[in-house]
């Protein structure tokens, strides 16, 4: 399964994990990466991962659509998409679901120092072993019921 660390503002972020932001628009970003595990780095000040969406499919249309065709999920006002989308004609419209928001959020320091990981500005794909570890650290410190639903084979399908 395809995994990845999708750096998110920390208002983006949060609003991803708590369901009320459904897409996240990207001005560039490969679309075989749908039906992958994105993890949310939530940068400054919280410089940490949060939890994980699954990634459900990415669409490309043009950019001066996405307003009109996602105000009521994408967490953002016209101006602000507008402002982001200027100068580039499509954009990648990421649909997410099955948020799961992380009891322990994992710091910078762990993700550095442990996993030898460093966020970059939009996202890094992640190897087996990586995802794996980052799951195994994760699970180990989710006391939540919602943290067993993530190892259920059925939660990351189509």
């Amino acid at each position: 399964m395809t995994a990845i660390l999708l750096s998110v503002r920390p208002r983006f972020a949060r609003a991803l994990l708590d369901g009320t932001k459904k897409v996240e628009i990207r001005r560039r970003f490969p679309g075989h990466i749908s039906g992958a595990v994105a993890y949310i780095y939530s940068t400054k000040p919280d410089c940490a991962i949060l939890g994980t969406v699954y990634i459900r499919r990415i669409e490309r249309i043009l950019s001066n659509e996405v307003w009109h065709r996602y105000q009521g999920i994408i967490g953002v006002g016209e101006e602000a998409i507008s402002a982001y989308l200027e100068g580039v004609t499509t954009a990648s419209v990421l649909r997410i679901s099955k948020p799961i928001k992380w009891d322990t959020p994992m710091p910078l320091c762990v993700l550095q120092d442990t996993f030898d990981l460093r966020p970059v500005q939009s996202f890094r794909y992640l190897s087996d072993d990586k995802h794996d570890d980052l799951n195994c650290w994760a699970s180990i410190r989710q006391g939540s019921s919602s943290w067993k639903a993530l190892n259920d084979s059925a939660l990351f399908g189509p």
